[in-house]
């Protein structure tokens, strides 16, 4: 039963997460004209289409504060990229090599050599830890060039070809083609061969030494792997999905966890403590409740592993995933870990979990990280003294309304602090008498205020049936 579960699972994210978006008949505008010229090296390149956008380098701690991009960014091997539940945007290697990354999506550059003066092959891996993307690889790649995608299940390898890339919070990963057909490698095997298991092909892996069983998806076919290398068909032949909405770019503040007063509509991730997310850590990640990868990790994912938290760095966790368990410079094992080291970046190998022979010379992944800048004194925190209010005998209240009780009033000349605001962002909260008071904020005069913190509205007390109120006090 839980196996059709995370199968059904499976079909309504492609049939729903995925983004029409994504194909290339949706786009409102072309992108960007390239940054290089025909005499130029190679580079790789990000652009922002829609949502929140945001990335992190090789050497930051996966818990510390993202960087929002509203524009196009180079991209370096060991970048990590990650959308909100509207984000869309296209990461380009050179002309006819290109992957559109969805909403909610995880993704991380883990290889990337590409052709330059002296070499015109190149080696390409990307790690989708979560979400989904769709890759183009419109030219015929040469046998010397190689084109991967690695999931917590399962790599997929191509020539050329068209294909979509799912992975599900629990690790479970689907391969749709859309044009082409690409090989697909299960990164483990049970100890027995578990019932309904669609049988590999005949035909050998291309990566050299590496002894794994192939399936082919051929196109308008979709295949999908558990994390334990079973292989299972989850529906009927592919289907593109249906049309989302369209929103603009995030702020460049958005995504920074500050809730800003012109972020409440327009950022709602950094707003969504206020709104309270009920069903975080139920174990299902509630998408129409508001949750996703940004805010409630727990249920949305990415898959942290099978003993997340036990104190050992496990071969299927690492910094990125289980930072209780894992370093930041830790990255998951490669499926064939006993040839790493063999100078030759093999089937499911990357520049990040086998440096030693997949990584191009200057790379950021084998530079060592920048040193940490000298800390200044951190200013004080708290609010300026002018974030204050003052008025002429305000009543102040238990909650953001006149149904609320009075617990106070504002008498002339009295000034207090501000410590927040309500939702709305039309009443103040304040400190008064060391009780949480509430003031509306058309009745009296603010002073200047920094990012406030946004409160919740408190439950109305026990109504006793008599109308709350002061004779000669406003509000």
């Amino acid at each position: 039963m839980k196996t059709l579960m995370h199968r059904c699972i499976l079909l309504a994210m492609l049939m729903a997460l995925l983004v029409p978006g994504m194909v290339r008949a949706e786009r409102a505008s072309p992108p960007p004209a390239p940054l290089w010229s025909a005499q130029d090296d190679f580079i790789a390149s990000l652009d922002p289409v829609q949502g929140l956008i945001q990335y992190q380098t090789v050497h930051e701690n996966p818990d510390d504060p993202w960087h929002t991009i509203t524009e196009r960014m180079r991209v370096s091997e060991g970048d990590r990229i990650r959308t909100n539940s509207e984000g869309l945007a296209y990461l380009t290697f050179f002309e006819g090599i290109e992957t559109e990354i969805g909403p909610d999506t995880l993704v991380v550059v883990s290889t990337m050599v590409l052709p330059d003066s002296e070499k015109e092959t190149f080696d390409i891996s990307l790690d989708v830890l979560l979400g989904s993307t769709l890759t183009t690889v419109d030219t015929l790649l040469d046998t010397s060039d190689r084109f991967e995608i690695h999931t917590p299940a399962a790599t997929a390898v191509v020539r050329g070809t068209q294909w979509w890339t799912v992975v599900a919070p629990d690790g479970t990963a689907t391969f749709a083609t859309q044009r082409g057909t690409i090989q697909v490698f299960p990164h483990r095997l049970r100890p027995e061969e578990p019932e309904g298991v669609i049988e590999e092909t005949e035909e050998a892996p291309t990566a050299v030494g590496v002894a794994a069983p192939t399936f082919l998806i051929n196109s308008g076919e979709l295949l999908s792997a558990d994390r334990f290398g079973k292989m299972f068909n989850p529906g009927a032949a592919f289907r593109l999905p249906g049309p989302i909405p369209r929103v603009g770019l995030a702020l460049p503040d958005c995504g920074d966890g500050v809730c800003g007063r012109a972020e409440r509509l327009t950022c709602r991730v950094d707003c969504l403590d206020s709104l309270q997310l009920p069903t975080c850590g139920n174990g299902t990640c509630e998408r129409d409740a508001g949750e996703n990868l940004l805010v409630c990790r727990s249920d949305c994912g990415p898959w942290q592993g099978e003993a997340c938290g036990n104190g050992t760095c496990d071969a299927d966790e690492s910094g990125l995933t289980c930072s209780a368990d894992c370093p930041i410079s830790d990255y998951f094992d490669p499926p064939n870990p006993e040839l790493c080291g063999n100078q030759s970046c093999d089937l499911g190998e990357s520049a990040l979990n086998c440096a030693a022979d997949c990584a191009r010379a200057g790379s950021p992944i084998t530079e060592p990280p920048p040193p940490a800048a000298t800390e200044e004194p951190t200013p004080n925190s708290e609010q300026p003294t002018t974030c204050t209010i003052s008025g002429d005998n305000i009543n102040i209240r238990g909650g953001p309304g006149t149904t609320y009780p009075i617990i106070g009033v504002l008498d002339p000349g009295e000034v207090l602090p501000i410590l927040g605001v309500d939702i709305s962002d039309e009443w103040w909260v304040v400190d008064y008498n060391d009780l949480t008071g509430w003031v509306a904020q058309s009745l009296v005069t603010a002073g200047e205020c920094g990012d406030l913190r946004v409160y919740e509205t408190p439950a109305l007390p026990d109504a006793p049936g008599v109308p709350t109120g002061s004779w000669g006090a406003c509000g």
